[in-house]
Formats: C-alpha cells, structure tokens, sequence
C-alpha cells in the first residue's frame, strides 16, 4: 500500500497481525468512554485515557529497545505496549461503569432493536464523515509514496501536528455535545443553545 521496500515485510505483518487483534479493544475502550461521556462523566473517560496512554507509554521502550530479560522487539514491541495499555484500560471500563452517574447493571445487557436502529440512524452521518476522512488519507498517502520514504515521513510529521493542534477543538467539541444532548433530553432548548454557543465561541479564539 504506502510503496516503500526498506522495511521488514516480516516485521510489518507482525505489526499488522498484532493491530488487527486490537480492533475490539480499541472499539471498546472509545465506545465506552463515549457512554461515560454522555452520561456526564467525562473526567473517567479521560483517566481511563491517561491510564491506557501511560502504560502504553512506559511499556514502549522496555519492549521496543528490550530491558534486562526482556528481549528487544522492535516495532513489534511497540504494537503490543499499545494493545496491553489498551486492553488493561478496557478491563479497568467495567468497574468504573458500576460507579458514579453511569451504573450498568445486569438487565442492561440485552441486544435492543429499537434503541440499535436508533443509534446506527443518528451515528450514520457521523460514520460517513469518518469514512470519507480516512479515505482521503489513504488516498495521499498512496501517492506520497511514489515520492520515497522522506515524503512520507515528513506527511505523517505534519499529519501529527495538524492534530495536536486540533486537540483543543475536539475537546471541547466531545463536551458541547455532551451538553447539548443532556439539555435537550432534559426539555430545555435554551440552555442546549447555551451550551452550543460558548463552545463554539471558544473554539473559533483556539
């Protein structure tokens, strides 16, 4: 896909295996962290975040360079820090859902039809958006790597930075949701448009 030989194909696949095992954790820990969102705990949302990065984080180097019997893994060893900080935040998930606003209890966990065709409904927008943005930049980067390994490398540098930057405004923007959807189930469109508003503006100074 991205046009470069100078890499291990091996090494690559093991990466690519070890990612692909992820997926659930990963669809996990950010669909859980959006129910902890809507349900007005966003502080527990970013610990779990913190707890998983953090692991992820000192876990790196140990498995990556190797550290006393550890052996060196390379870039395999960065994929299974982050599937290992990954996985103990999900673990960590349950516990906190049986605490604060958001309390699930056994009768909850049944498959509901209604409430699935309502959410695929009011997600799909969002789906297709997530979609033509990932297309786009499976596009790019298919024709940056005609250009060789510098090209990509300095894409995906700027790549990081353009999302660093834009941090701030999802923040924000993940929290005006939040609100604006508790105030509009709570019957009150004019703090909803309250909530919408200061944000926005916030945003627009960042």
């Amino acid at each position: 896909m991205d046009g470069r030989d100078t890499c291990d194909h091996r090494d690559r696949a093991r990466l690519h295996r070890h990612h692909a095992r992820d997926d659930v954790t990963v669809m996990l820990l950010f669909l859980i962290n959006a129910i902890f969102r809507g349900g007005g705990d966003a502080m527990i949302a970013m610990r779990l975040l913190w707890l998983a990065n953090w692991i992820n984080i000192i876990l790196d180097p140990i498995l990556i360079f190797g550290w006393g019997p550890i052996p060196a893994m390379g870039i395999e060893g960065a994929a299974i820090a982050t599937a290992t900080g990954r996985g103990l935040g999900v673990l960590y998930q349950p516990r906190a859902l049986g605490r604060g606003h958001v309390r699930v209890e056994k009768r909850h966990l049944r498959f509901d039809l209604p409430i699935a065709r309502c959410l695929l409904r009011v997600s799909g927008v969002g789906m297709l958006q997530f979609l033509i943005g990932t297309a786009s930049w499976l596009g790019i980067f298919r024709i940056l790597a005609l250009f060789g390994g510098a090209a990509l490398a300095g894409y995906t540098i700027a790549v990081r930075v353009i999302m660093f930057a834009l941090l701030p405004s999802w923040g924000i923007g993940n929290a005006a949701a939040t609100l604006v959807g508790q105030n509009l189930d709570a019957q009150k469109p004019d703090r909803a448009e309250h909530s919408f508003g200061l944000p926005a503006s916030a945003t627009w100074v960042s």
